[in-house]
């Protein structure tokens, strides 16, 4: 069983992969949380900035298991075709 904001769900039961936004992903809970889903069978996309003032100078991401898109949680557009 696994518990997710409050919510447990049975692997067994689940037809179909979740897909799980995470905003914020490339830090280190984000990481760690992705990492988490994906080992449960989740299907994870990750939304971050990347800003220097977070993640410094030579910000990146590289996890190929999870969909990553560059964008800014401000931007209403890029959330509004992401949801």
């Amino acid at each position: 069983m696994i518990r997710v904001r409050g919510l447990y769900l049975q692997k067994k039961i689940r037809r179909y992969k979740l897909n799980i936004l995470i905003t914020g992903g490339a830090g280190f809970i984000g990481k760690s949380l992705s990492n988490y889903l994906l080992k449960n069978d989740f299907e994870v996309s990750i939304l971050d900035n990347l800003s220097p003032q977070v993640h410094g100078n030579n910000a990146s991401f590289n996890n190929s298991d999870v969909n990553f898109i560059k964008g800014d949680i401000c931007d209403f557009e890029l959330i509004k075709n992401l949801i």
